[in-house]
């Protein structure tokens, strides 16, 4: 595993990134919605002078949007996605491996 990435324009330290289990633990508790993941964002902010946090909106019947944020395992995914007519959160987790560039 490489030990820093290159993400959002910045070289960072993998160790330095949350674990992802920290982040599902997260969503868990307070649903995979932009505002759980506000403190994440906000010391990734303080820390690299940036959230790191991409926002992609999006509806396509089942999604109303989802997030990319880095972990030190790779990439995480939270999207909110539509049930049966209503809003029910759900959680959509990914992990892509970063290489060197």
């Amino acid at each position: 595993m490489y030990e820093f990435i290159s993400y959002m324009g910045n070289s960072i330290e993998r160790k330095r990134l949350f674990p992802v289990q920290y982040i599902l633990s997260l969503l868990e508790d307070g649903g995979p919605r932009f505002t759980t993941l506000e403190a994440v964002r906000d010391c990734y902010d303080k820390e690299f002078g940036n959230e790191l946090y991409w926002n992609y909106p999006f509806c396509d019947g089942l999604h109303n949007g989802a997030g990319l944020l880095p972990v030190q395992e790779g990439s995480a995914c939270p999207s909110t996605r539509r049930s049966l007519g209503s809003m029910t959160p759900s959680l959509f987790m990914s992990f892509t491996m970063y290489s060197p560039s």
